[in-house]
């Protein structure tokens, strides 16, 4: 690839390179340690063109094989499946009901070009995000997926690792003011942890909590995660998504910031 200009991000940069030199009509992007089975490639392509789709996203399913991934890595889908349920990203219109992972990024050629390619968004941390709400805006079908028994990532290795890569995306991908994102991570805070210490005070607290349990049961089920380990450490987690929104926020803030060793 040719050197990195200073108003590009080194992954739009390189991803607007291979756009410049694919010739086909649609174009995939994967993160390199994205892990695809076989049949991937074609059904998304059958899923395209079956209805029409500017873009098929897929959030992979996770593998995490230490204790400081299992106390960040959950939450990113159980953020996104409890408050955006999928199929609303195909079937409402509004473009503020939007979610893609750069993970996998399939589009149709016309679409990746009327959403104004990586080059549009040259310095974009969330470019996932921009393109879905671009493409929606426009009014081009989008439709996202989990991973299932087809995609497979490992992110990170540790939790330090975690937390920086977490911190690099959660504020941002939200797409409002610091002062909104911090008043509605305290409310997920709240009302996600309240009820695990209250129960012990009032016994009308054992309905929220079984919720909050059914709700993790269902989620970690459909993401292909450990069921037992996600109730165990839900407390923790909760903790850690209070502590990584108030991290990305001061992140976002800095020039200079550093990623797996890289300056962004």
């Amino acid at each position: 690839g040719e050197l990195l200009p200073s108003e590009f991000t080194g992954k739009n940069w390189a991803c607007h390179q291979l756009s410049q030199s694919a010739s086909g009509k649609y174009l995939l992007f994967i993160d390199a340690d994205v892990i695809l089975e076989e049949s991937v490639v074609s059904s998304a392509y059958q899923e395209v063109k079956r209805l029409n789709l500017g873009l098929l996203s897929v959030f992979p399913t996770q593998q995490m094989h230490s204790l400081g991934e299992w106390l960040i890595v959950p939450l990113m889908n159980w953020l996104l499946l409890t408050f955006l349920p999928l199929y609303l990203i195909y079937s409402n219109k509004s473009h503020s009901l939007a979610a893609a992972n750069g993970q996998f990024m399939f589009f149709s050629r016309p679409a990746y070009d009327s959403a104004g390619g990586h080059y549009s968004i040259n310095s974009s941390i969330v470019e996932d995000m921009v393109f879905v709400r671009r493409l929606k805006q426009k009014n081009i079908p989008v439709k996202t997926f989990l991973g299932g028994d087809l995609v497979f990532c490992r992110m990170y290795n540790d939790f330090n690792s975690s937390f920086e890569g977490f911190s690099k995306n959660f504020y941002p991908g939200f797409g409002i003011n610091p002062s909104a994102f911090l008043i509605t991570l305290s409310i997920l805070t709240f009302s996600f942890s309240l009820p695990i210490i209250m129960v012990f005070i009032d016994k009308i607290f054992i309905l929220p909590l079984m919720l909050i349990i059914l709700q993790r049961i269902l989620i970690s089920s459909k993401s292909g995660q450990h069921i037992v380990i996600n109730l165990l450490f839900h407390p923790l987690q909760i903790i850690m998504l209070f502590l990584l929104g108030i991290n990305s926020v001061i992140v976002s803030k800095k020039k200079n910031r550093q990623w797996k060793g890289r300056t962004f």
